[in-house]
């Protein structure tokens, strides 16, 4: 497509700003007309042949859906077990992220979304693959209680001109946080949405994984392809529901081919906390135009962030000169692929996810070719 960070841009700006917004809406705010938006919106979306140049997938509330994130580094000896280990993540139920890692540590970055109380499983599967030689160091991300912030690229930023993206880092590391009355945790209580949860809305949650910004009807199509009939009122429904209760946001994520954003890096990092709590502080109220994923816990600095090659000097030397240690990872784009929820894993009967050990670990080493 050519013109895409010309003409189209301000209509991609419109998505970001209304990911849901109406045709209607969304030409006003491009300033073009209905007929050019609807074009347009056609060929971004890939709808002729082509490809997608943007994506609205939910932001899940692990807490209450009664799940828990679990982070790992494994480090890797050769080519070989690496691939033996994504083997592992995608015949693992409860995957959500896995991606090649090369920098402080070389081999894969895996992120679990598994049920409350069963990161000893995680644990346990992974002891065994370090016995079999698969991971030679296997280091576990904490977590904690504070609320995950995530941040989408912000197509204001793009310079089309200059191709590049307008950013102070240091001015905005310089930048001293409005005070806030808020504890940044989370207030969901844990496993809420499970007291009325279906086999169907994971089925439905699924579905928004692969891609939120479809008409009702057209979700109900895909659903049924997959056996799951849902009238359209019953949808709309526990949509309503699993959006008010499972879903705290959406995220608009954009092609990095498109706007040169190639780098994809993962910094783990440990400092002074109130330093990390002023970081969570500016990614909530003045939020770079960066796609990234921050978490704090007390001293540990976990960052994901996509973004332009020259911006990566900037970043690294202001976290360096204030963190006591940092390490750094590049992901490998082009190895990386996301997990939707598996309906298979939820047991609709009991309104509870399946954690026994043979289904979280034994099955998938056996599927996994390890012995």
């Amino acid at each position: 497509m050519n013109g895409l960070t010309g003409q189209y841009l301000s209509l991609l700006i419109a998505i970001q700003e209304m990911p849901f917004g109406t045709l209607e809406k969304l030409a006003k705010k491009a300033r073009v007309s209905k007929p050019t938006a609807a074009k347009r919106l056609r060929e971004l979306q890939g709808l002729r042949g082509g490809k997608s140049y943007f994506s609205v997938t939910p932001l899940l509330n692990y807490r209450s859906l009664g799940l828990e994130a679990v982070d790992v580094l494994l480090s890797t000896p050769d080519l070989k077990s690496m691939e033996t280990l994504e083997n592992v993540a995608t015949n693992h139920p409860y995957t959500g992220y896995r991606c090649r890692c090369y920098g402080s540590s070389n081999g894969l970055f895996l992120q679990f979304r598994t049920p409350q109380g069963t990161t000893r499983l995680i644990r346990e599967l992974i002891e065994h693959l370090s016995d079999k030689g698969l991971a030679t160091d296997a280091k576990f991300l904490a977590t904690g209680n504070e609320r995950t912030i995530h941040t989408s690229l912000r197509i204001k930023g793009w310079d089309p001109n200059a191709m590049t993206w307008k950013f102070d880092w240091d001015k905005w590391f310089q930048k001293v946080p409005e005070p806030s009355e808020g504890t940044g945790g989370l207030s969901s209580e844990p496993g809420s949405a499970l007291r009325w949860l279906t086999k169907n809305d994971i089925h439905v949650i699924r579905e928004l994984m692969n891609g939120a910004r479809r008409k009702n009807s057209d979700v109900i199509k895909a659903l049924s392809k997959r056996g799951v009939h849902i009238t359209p009122q019953t949808f709309s429904r526990r949509l309503k529901t699993i959006e008010d209760e499972c879903i705290e946001g959406y995220r608009v994520t954009f092609d990095p081919v498109a706007f040169d954003i190639y780098s994809n890096v993962i910094v783990f990092g440990s400092g002074n906390a109130q330093h990390l709590d002023a970081l969570r502080l500016k990614m909530e109220q003045d939020p770079i135009p960066f796609e990234s994923t921050l978490r704090t816990t007390g001293e540990n600095l976990f960052w994901f962030i996509r973004l332009q090659p020259t911006h990566l000097s900037p970043l690294f030397t202001n976290l360096f000169s204030n963190l006591s240690e940092m390490s750094v990872c590049i992901m490998d784009y082009s190895h990386t692929l996301i997990y939707f929820l598996w309906p298979d894993t939820f047991d609709g009967e009991t309104r509870s996810w399946r954690t026994d050990p043979a289904f979280m670990v034994d099955d998938v080493l056996k599927a996994s070719g390890v012995k």
